[in-house]
């Protein structure tokens, strides 16, 4: 059962850089705190150079990169939903992972949905519907209508989209490559993607440096705890199957929406933490049926 400790202290460290990304966004512009946390991160991993084996094949150079872009665009949607959210309302939609990866296996894979499996998405959508519902109005559709015009939720279902196209990836470079490889040579191609976006978009490397000027000291905690916890899931994954360890990672949403409410003195709490909790329920019914 050693997966399950691994799989267990990365959740827990994931609730962390979800509070402290919470934090930071209140002072900082999203695109610059992504760009500024990919630097970091890649720092953080530099020293583990020499543990790294790059003699993979070139395909699986690309299917890296690919990831990257992929883990990329779903961090920098999630910030920019987190920045405007409060984290206790974000966080249980990260339960919808599962779902879209089934989906995506459906749709491109050509795979079947088992009973269990079917129980688990419909168990999301309701936790999704206990999170948004109003229970002092008598509109049933509220949350739907919640849910269809809030242009960062759409953000945080984008992003789910990305995050389970490159677990799907990374779960198939890691046949090839250890746990240390894929994470260093994709920490580097995330820092250089959004060091890009910021050149093209931005202010460049500019941005880079007012991000760490800002929140530097929180930006270098989560960078430690971002790789700690990605190193951590990434043992997990290659030591059973990925449909064991995500239900337990899924646990870092119940302790983010939890904690993150007590911290932020967010309102309906309990009830937040109930559609967590469901979700959960639900994430982990799609994952093991």
């Amino acid at each position: 059962m050693d997966w399950f400790i691994f799989a267990l202290v990365a959740a827990i460290l994931n609730a962390f850089v979800a509070l402290i990304e919470k934090k930071a966004l209140f002072k900082e512009h999203a695109t610059e705190f992504s760009a500024t946390l990919a630097v970091l991160n890649f720092l953080v991993i530099t020293p583990f150079f020499f543990l790294v084996d790059f003699g993979f094949p070139f395909f699986i150079l690309v299917l890296i990169i690919v990831s990257a872009f992929l883990a990329s665009m779903g961090f920098l949607l999630v910030a920019k939903a987190v920045r405007h959210m409060e984290i206790s309302a974000a966080s249980p939609l990260l339960n919808f992972g599962p779902g879209f990866t089934a989906l995506i296996a459906v749709l491109i894979l050509g795979e079947t949905l088992t009973p269990t499996n079917i129980l688990g998405v419909i168990t999301l959508i309701a936790g999704s519907y206990v999170l948004e519902i109003d229970f002092r109005s008598h509109d049933m559709m509220t949350p739907f209508r919640k849910i269809y015009k809030s242009r960062y939720i759409h953000y945080i279902f984008l992003a789910i989209g990305s995050y389970s196209l490159s677990s799907v990836v990374c779960k198939y470079v890691l046949d090839f490559v250890s746990p240390i490889t894929l994470i260093f040579v994709e920490q580097f191609f995330i820092a250089v993607i959004f060091l890009g976006i910021l050149y093209i978009f931005y202010d460049g490397f500019k941005g880079v440096s007012n991000g760490f000027k800002r929140v530097g000291w929180i930006l270098m905690v989560m960078a430690i705890l971002t790789v700690s916890y990605r190193l951590l899931q990434s043992v997990a994954i290659k030591m059973t199957f990925v449909s064991l360890v995500m239900p337990i990672k899924r646990l870092s949403t119940l302790f983010a929406t939890i904690m993150g409410g007590e911290i932020f003195r967010e309102h309906g709490l309990y009830q937040k933490v109930s559609a967590c909790i469901i979700m959960v329920i639900g994430a982990a019914l799609v994952i093991l049926g």
